[in-house]
């Protein structure tokens, strides 16, 4: 292959012989970067599936290997089989002169955190997180705890980053409040909310959201604590200051917790609507391989619910409020977007009236499957 640098209409170099890689910013690169790699990936794909590599999901399909851009993930239900798909992806891999070195890799898993659960490539041992660590996937932090502590944390420190990035037009008080308002959504609001439609928030995690919130808008307000004054007479006047300038200037204002809420119904019609425009997108299929309605259902072939000793297991369901709020239909009614943003307008909803079956598993309770 030879290449040709122009630098302007009358100035280029002569012919350069090269024989990998293209120059940075070739417009040709990231087409045959696809090329290769989609071949490369279905080589995989295709073993995996010889070999039953994978997690397989309540329809029947599998998940294996994800990819974007020059990122991937390896999906599978114990640390050998992980072991197993590594070595066979980075073998792939040199196949084509690309490589992942072994020390950069990084897995975590369900089990008990200080198992023996390891495994090493090429005499390099990778490295294994903590569930409650997780690792970095595309700007957000995956943990395997089944909490959002430190996704909410990284949140928060970036938007408050953004807020004292912003600083010298949030806090000037000869800007009116309403355009300051306005940054501020366009610029924290923005910085904190990256993909938070997916998020399940428990009840201090919305209340730190909040609370962070407010301490934002004090600052931008100058609101200072009185002498003598107590910390919580001090957050019930300047809430009562915000309240009534918002009131006289007519600005629809909503807290963090409450937007938070909104992504995750706004989410829900979005991914419910995959069933009809992209049935076999992978976040839809992930979604509806343990949905709260086909628990529910399974439940009550289970001993109602319980288990041999009459405990109940509590699980906790992103699409629980769809539920609860819109209805059991609640993903039909997505697909009529009018119909849908009408009910799922958090001053609109309603908690529905469940069935009994419902009703008595309203904590998500369900019955233990292999895996937990």
């Amino acid at each position: 292959m030879k290449s040709v640098f122009r630098l302007d209409a009358d100035t280029k170099n002569d012919e350069i012989e090269r024989s990998r890689s293209l120059p940075q910013g070739d417009l040709a690169a990231p087409c045959l970067f696809n090329i290769t790699l989609d071949r490369l990936a279905t080589r995989f794909i295709v073993l995996c599936r010889k070999r039953k590599w994978g997690k397989k999901l309540e329809d029947g399909t599998w998940v294996d290997i994800i990819l974007f851009a020059d990122n991937y993930w390896l999906v599978a239900v114990n640390h050998k089989m992980l072991e197993n798909m590594t070595k066979a992806w980075l073998s792939l891999l040199a196949e084509y002169g690309w490589e992942a070195p072994a020390e950069e890799l990084t897995w975590c898993t369900t089990q008990e955190d200080g198992g023996t659960a390891k495994f090493e490539i090429n005499g390099k041992r990778t490295l294994r997180t903590e569930a409650a660590v997780g690792f970095k996937v595309l700007g957000t932090y995956v943990t395997f705890d089944n909490r959002y502590e430190v996704e909410i944390e990284n949140r928060l420190t970036r938007a408050d980053r953004a807020f004292w990035v912003n600083w010298s037009l949030l806090g000037c008080v000869s800007v009116p409040l309403p355009k300051r308002l306005s940054v501020c959504k366009a610029t924290v609001n923005a910085t904190l909310f990256w993909c938070a439609g997916s998020w399940n928030l428990t009840r201090d995690q919305n209340e730190r959201l909040r609370v962070r919130q407010m301490r934002h808008i004090r600052r931008m307000l100058r609101l200072k604590r009185w002498v003598g004054e107590g910390m919580g007479d001090f957050l019930h006047r300047a809430n009562g200051i915000l309240k009534e300038k918002l009131d006289a200037i007519g600005v629809d204002f909503e807290t963090w917790d409450i937007q938070a809420t909104q992504l995750c119904f706004d989410w829900g019609g979005h991914v419910a609507r995959l069933k009809v425009h992209d049935p076999n997108r992978l976040t839809y299929r992930v979604f509806k391989h343990w949905d709260y309605g086909m628990i529910v259902s399974k439940i009550e072939n289970q001993n109602h619910g319980k288990q041999c000793h009459n405990r109940y297991i509590h699980i906790w369901r992103w699409e629980y409020n769809m539920y609860r709020h819109i209805g059991l239909k609640w993903q039909d009614i997505a697909q009529n977007r009018d119909e849908y943003k009408e009910k799922s307008t958090l001053q609109n909803t309603r908690p529905q009236r469940e069935p009994s079956h419902l009703r008595r598993n309203l904590l998500f309770r369900c019955v233990q499957q292999d895996g937990g």
